[in-house]
């Protein structure tokens, strides 16, 4: 089915504009980007069609601006290699989820600056996607989530950074609490329950705690803490994972690390989530693991009775990592409140 021929006012509004898209169009092809123009057209009609269709309703003195911006974005995806249908990658159904489902939601931000937003959520979208495909449809999911309540351009790539935290990538977690403070305090508690987080009060307050302790919860309960086993990442690289050996793990002032021997990753992990990076700071010829002791493991056994099987410990405050000979994952356990009942979510 076409979109566009299914609406005769935004096959009007692109005949008005057609000279200013062709001529984008020749511009991309004359500077050496390799794509169909037919592939244009497909996403003209199903990708930029519904999110013009809800700006071209709400706001009519906008509309043509808000399709020349798209036009933009999308020629640039395509140039890319990102929306071209001759070249399926593993972020094609999301960045067609991205523009059919979430930004006519946002017909309000696009209105006022189509070409940022539509840009920003879609770089946003791949580089989320390279960390982790998972993660990637958590975070279109919770953004959705929100997206009806996000009036403005700042308010709709703020939410955007945020929720690329609390949707999982851990290693966000200072730099979006460092700005978080900025934000007003009623998108971020709309981003927090947005999350599904439920903060039982103040969303600032939350965040504040967040800052000393990554497992934080929603509601106070005092000083107790529990050791508890939250969850786990890393997987053999045959299997979708990055490692290509059982690893071992440390903690040094880099935080948390593990390796395979072959490469160093850093592990990142809070309450939204965990993920491994690639971390460059240290040779793996050095093996920094190979010369650690092996902590006693008397403090945690009895909250975590798999770490007698442990073969390297590490721990970080709050948070504690361990491996197993025979396994190629990194487990995480957490120091949390007790009535805290989290599972996070591997990256």
């Amino acid at each position: 089915m076409s979109y566009i021929s299914d609406h005769p006012e935004l096959r009007e509004l692109i005949a008005n504009h057609r000279e200013t898209l062709n001529k984008s169009v020749r511009e991309r092809l004359h500077s050496g980007a390799k794509f169909d123009p037919s592939d244009f057209l497909l996403q003209l009609d199903q990708g930029i069609g519904p999110v013009l269709s809800e700006v071209a309703k709400r706001f009519p003195e906008r509309a043509g601006i808000a399709l020349i911006g798209l036009c933009e974005v999308v020629l640039d995806l395509l140039a890319a290699g990102q929306l071209r249908s001759s070249s399926i990658t593993a972020t094609s159904p999301l960045m067609s989820s991205l523009w059919n489902r979430l930004m006519p939601k946002l017909a309000v931000p696009i209105a006022i600056d189509s070409k940022r937003v539509a840009a920003s959520l879609s770089n946003a979208l791949i580089q989320i996607a390279q960390e982790s495909p998972m993660v990637a449809v958590r975070w279109l999911r919770n953004l959705m989530e929100v997206a009806d309540e996000l009036r403005t351009v700042d308010s709709a790539l703020h939410a955007g950074r945020f929720l690329a935290w609390t949707s999982g990538l851990a290693q966000y977690r200072m730099s979006v609490l460092g700005y978080a403070a900025t934000m007003p305090a009623e998108l971020v508690q709309l981003c927090l329950s947005g999350s599904g987080q439920a903060t039982g009060g103040s969303g600032s307050v939350w965040i504040e705690r967040l800052k000393k302790d990554p497992w934080a919860g929603g509601v106070d309960s005092g000083d107790a803490r529990q050791w508890k086993k939250v969850g786990r990442v890393g997987a053999f690289r045959g299997f979708g994972g990055v490692l290509l050996a059982p690893p071992l793990v440390w903690c040094d002032e880099a935080g948390l690390l593990a390796s395979d021997g072959q490469r160093i990753w850093k592990i990142h992990a809070d309450r939204f989530g965990a993920i491994m990076t690639r971390f460059d700071g240290i040779r793996v010829e050095d093996r920094p693991w190979k010369n650690a002791k092996m902590p006693s493991r008397g403090k945690w056994t009895s909250s975590i009775p798999e770490l007698e099987k442990a073969n390297s410990i590490a721990n970080e405050g709050t948070t504690l990592v361990w491996t197993e000979p025979t396994s190629f994952h990194v487990f995480i356990g957490a120091n949390i409140q007790p009535i805290d009942t989290i599972a996070i979510a591997g990256g």
